[in-house]
């Protein structure tokens, strides 16, 4: 399920040739226990979004959100006050903010 490697096609789509035409800031999170999609992809992922930051929340499973919910609330905080965050960053895939 999820990405795989090699091709990382599901559904008909090319799952690495679109994420590397994401330019928007990205972060991915994931639980490093999640049974149903491997800690594995987050890094198949981040590894193929040209601007992605990859964090691994330790102790948490496929709920991170609710497995570890102040970490991942302060791993998005983080992200969304980084020096340089910029409201006028390019839409991603045509949409508009």
């Amino acid at each position: 399920m999820g990405l795989r490697e090699p091709g990382g096609r599901w559904g008909g789509l090319d799952q690495p040739a679109v994420a590397r035409q994401i330019a928007a800031p990205t972060l991915v999170i994931a639980g490093d226990l999640d049974p149903i999609v491997p800690a594995r992809n987050a890094h198949i992922l981040a590894r193929h979004i040209p601007t992605a930051q990859l964090h691994l929340v330790h102790g948490a499973g496929h709920l991170l959100l609710l497995d570890q919910p102040d970490r991942c609330a302060r791993l998005i905080a983080d992200f969304l006050q980084a020096p340089g965050r910029d409201q006028g960053a390019p839409p991603v895939f045509g949409l508009s903010r």
